[in-house]
């Protein structure tokens, strides 16, 4: 039985170990791979909720530290790492972070501004759930490459609060997507203040919700290389009544619409091809209408 205490004691320690934050630099807490000489921005004590509004104010994640002589570069943002910090009122992530982890700001009720780098390619899910007060989100990139990141969940995405997305420093109106592959899952979500769409020939898929809330949204181009579009991808886009497909009604048909709520038509009822308005659609060559094609 001692044996058993004993083993179940190391076990729970080196769990302990692996989530409690290392050092603490600057009023910022980190764990430290010395492997790889990186650093994770992560929460104050070993457990989230060790502490309450360890982060306050602003807070501006360095790109890299030092500590014992060693330099780590600041790669991710933990798992709960800012979770309840309520007194946090802005955060802005150096050019060195590449992953945003799961809950890193849920609960931030207090957080009004966000400033993401051009370097993240991902955001785990409920990353900014309750973020109630976000007003300003600020990426520091291209329209092209906010599109690629991976958001796990609408959650996931700032401009759920904020409802605007600003790029570099300048309100989004207008997404131009010219050699993008695909635009991803939730990546332009509750985006009011888009007001049109232009999405290049290298695009082959639209994600689920990658457009859902954009109620300022009027037109949207889509070129024929496009097969696939997610569920909800236009859904709640209300203000929608310009789609133009630059191709065949025979191509728009066969595009793999998810769902109703995949087809902007839902909104703008009509449909123009090549800037024409569609009257009369004919069938010659296609194998099939796929479903929620027209």
């Amino acid at each position: 039985m001692k044996r058993i205490l004993l083993l179940f004691s190391a076990i729970m320690l080196s769990i302990t170990a692996l989530w409690a934050h290392d050092v603490e630099i600057d009023g910022i807490f980190y764990n430290l791979d010395d492997t790889n000489n990186t650093a994770s921005v992560t929460y104050k004590g070993s457990y989230s909720d060790s502490y309450t509004n360890e982060y306050k104010g602003s807070v501006s994640i360095p790109e890299s530290i030092k500590y014992n002589s060693e330099t780590y570069n600041v790669t991710s943002i933990r798992y709960r790492a800012f979770d309840g910090c309520s007194g946090l009122t802005s955060i802005t992530i150096p050019n060195s972070v590449t992953s945003i982890g799961s809950s890193a700001f849920s609960n931030c009720s207090g957080l009004t501004s966000a400033t993401i780098p051009n370097s993240v390619t991902s955001i785990g899910s409920l990353a900014f759930a309750d973020c109630s007060g976000l007003t300003m989100v600020n990426y520091l990139g291209t329209v092209e490459k906010w599109g690629e990141i991976d958001f796990d969940s609408r959650y996931s995405n700032p401009t759920l609060y904020a409802n605007d997305l600003y790029i570099n420093g300048e309100l989004l109106t207008e997404v131009k997507i010219s050699s993008a592959d695909s635009i991803k899952d939730y990546a332009f979500y509750s985006c009011g203040s888009i007001k049109s769409i232009e999405i290049g020939n290298s695009v082959t898929s639209i994600g689920s919700s990658a457009f859902e809330g954009c109620s300022g949204l009027t037109s949207v181009t889509i070129p024929n290389s496009v097969t696939s579009i997610g569920d909800y991808a236009f859904y709640n886009c209300s203000s929608l009544n310009m789609v133009n497909y630059l191709g065949t009604v025979e191509k728009w048909g066969e595009i793999d619409f998810e769902s109703y709520s995949s087809n902007p038509t839902l909104y703008a009822n009509d449909l123009y091809i090549n800037g024409g308005l569609l009257t009369e659609v004919k069938i010659s060559s296609a194998d099939s209408i796929k479903d929620y094609a027209f």
